[in-house]
């Protein structure tokens, strides 16, 4: 799961990074669109940032826009972690039930939207774009640890 999504961000930062002759733009755009998902959870309240943090990348490129939009997701999102509460994003209650059977900790555990994977997932892709390696990891993991049934 993990090393897909991996595998994606490094030869996203391979394409990038290849040379090409002739003094041209060598870097390769490739689309991922991002857009809220599933049922509704804590943090739906950010679909409409999220669709226009997806804008301001795809169509109007303007990633410190974006960038701005995201972090402001995150940052939401980030709050909400606590001692003694698990956090989980699901595309519905199946995927969120079946996280639960699979990770039994006792511990009570909230269901979060999936925007708040898709924040950690945009702001990765941004730092690709910006070549900001390690921070693109950190994001993954954060949308992996949050999401970790979406990781493919």
């Amino acid at each position: 799961m993990k090393a897909s999504i991996l595998g994606l961000a490094a030869a996203s930062l391979l394409a990038m990074s290849t040379a090409h002759a002739g003094g041209e733009d060598p870097t390769i755009r490739r689309t991922t669109y991002l857009q809220p998902q599933g049922k509704e959870g804590i943090g739906a309240q950010y679909r409409d940032d999220m669709a226009s943090a997806t804008t301001a990348i795809h169509e109007d490129n303007d990633l410190p826009r974006a960038r701005t939009t995201l972090l402001r997701i995150a940052a939401f999102c980030e709050a909400l972690a606590r001692p003694g509460v698990r956090l989980v994003a699901a595309q519905d209650d199946a995927q969120y039930e079946q996280f639960i059977a699979d990770h039994p900790t006792g511990e009570p555990t909230q269901f979060v939207d999936m925007t708040c994977a898709d924040a950690f997932k945009g702001l990765a892709f941004i730092d690709i774009e910006t070549r900001d390696r390690d921070s693109a990891m950190r994001r993954l993991d954060q949308a992996i640890a949050l999401a970790p049934a979406w990781a493919d």
